[in-house]
Order: structure tokens, then C-alpha cells, then sequence
């Protein structure tokens, strides 16, 4: 690694869907060597796509921008609500550790095989972007 780089650890959510509510940093904060820590507030909401493509400026040759870099609403287990970043690798994870989050559970689907209906939760249910067919 070069001399003045900095590590990143990512701190995944912990449930399959949902909000976080709150994630307490303060633990992470004072751990020796951690520079920084950046939640899901802390980053502005806009979307991107994640498919790899290149970018088009045709709408109908873009990818679905259904990401963000920190999410607030979880959608499965281990999306990315958190990093910490450090001055060595074990202090990132020692902060990512010490971060404290608390989430709002909401139901999810485990078969994603039934058809669409609208008692499935919000994060499952066709939007604009996508259709009914769209493989999962």
C-alpha cells in the first residue's frame, strides 16, 4: 500500500429489509487510527446504476440507477449502510465493529418465484423502471 493511503471497511446491514433508524458512531470515533466514519446520512441519495455498462445518453440504453452508495432503506441482507475509514486495516475493522445500528424491520420475501401482488413489500413490488417480468 502506499504510504499515505487509507483503508475503507464497509459495515453491512444485518437484516434482510427495512430502514435504518439511527447508527451510533461514537464507539467507532475512538478507536486509534480511525479518520473517519460515514453513514448512510451522511451521503447524498443519488441513484446509479450498478449493471457495469458503458453510459449512454439514450434513456432507453440506460441501466436501472437502483443503487446508492450507503443505503437507508436495506433491501437485503448486507447491503452497505456504513463505512469507516482508518489509517490501517485492523483500526477499520475494529470501527466497523464498534458501529451501532438500529433498523426498522419490515417484511420480506424469501420466494421470489409467486407472482407480483401488492401485498409484497415496496422493495419487491415492479416500478416504473422495471416489469413484472424482470428476473430477480
Amino acid at each position: 500500500m502506499p504510504r499515505d493511503a487509507l483503508y475503507v471497511r464497509i459495515k453491512h446491514a444485518t437484516i434482510a429489509h427495512g430502514f435504518v433508524k439511527s447508527v451510533d458512531t461514537s464507539a467507532a470515533e475512538q478507536i486509534p487510527g480511525v479518520v473517519k466514519v460515514l453513514t448512510c446520512f451522511d451521503v447524498p441519495e443519488h441513484p446509479f446504476p450498478t449493471a457495469g455498462h458503458p453510459w449512454s445518453m439514450d434513456p432507453g440504453h440506460q441501466d436501472v440507477a437502483d443503487r446508492h452508495l450507503l443505503n437507508r432503506h436495506v433491501r437485503y441482507y448486507g447491503d452497505d449502510v456504513a463505512v469507516v475509514i482508518a489509517e490501517n486495516e485492523v483500526a477499520a475493522m475494529q470501527g466497523v465493529r464498534a458501529l451501532q445500528v438500529e433498523y426498522e424491520e419490515l417484511p420480506f420475501v424469501l420466494m421470489c418465484r409467486r407472482p407480483w401482488s401488492p401485498a409484497l413489500p415496496s422493495s419487491t413490488r415492479p416500478t416504473p423502471t422495471t416489469s413484472s417480468s424482470t428476473p430477480i
